[in-house]
């Protein structure tokens, strides 16, 4: 599933109506706006150390919409959904809402496989085909 963005700076931006097919997590957006302005995340925050930012700048794709992404692999879950995107490939399973998150819930999910590079829709399943075109 991809979520749209919409990133507006004209003074930073040239292009004009482009659409960008790189693919960008929430977590890109920090280091993206630093790296735009030219910051550094502070080392120290009121004498707390800070956490390296997790992610990855995209501004190069400001310039350039056919440069590719900076990001080879994005690890993420919620609520028991969980996905791993890695150069073009992406592994996910759902987890159904309602009720608790047990062991055998967990054994009886199915992980499903997407080559978003070339299906950006998620619609052909590619875990299903194997295990549908596998002898048991």
């Amino acid at each position: 599933m991809s979520d749209p963005l919409i990133v507006h700076w004209p003074k930073g931006i040239a292009a004009r109506g482009e659409v960008r097919g790189q693919y960008v997590h929430v977590v890109d957006l920090a280091p993206t706006i630093l790296d735009a302005l030219a910051l550094q995340p502070p080392q120290l925050l009121n004498g707390v150390a800070q956490r390296p930012l997790e992610g990855v700048s995209f501004a190069h794709t400001f310039a350039d919409g056919a440069t590719p992404t900076n990001k080879h692999v994005q690890y993420y879950e919620m609520i028991g959904s969980r996905a791993l995107w890695a150069d073009g490939w992406k592994a996910v399973v759902e987890q159904p809402q309602g009720g608790p998150l047990t062991e055998a819930l967990l054994a009886q999910q199915r992980w499903e496989l997407y080559h978003v590079a070339e299906d950006f829709s998620e619609c052909e399943d590619l875990a299903r085909r194997i295990r549908t075109s596998s002898p048991s």
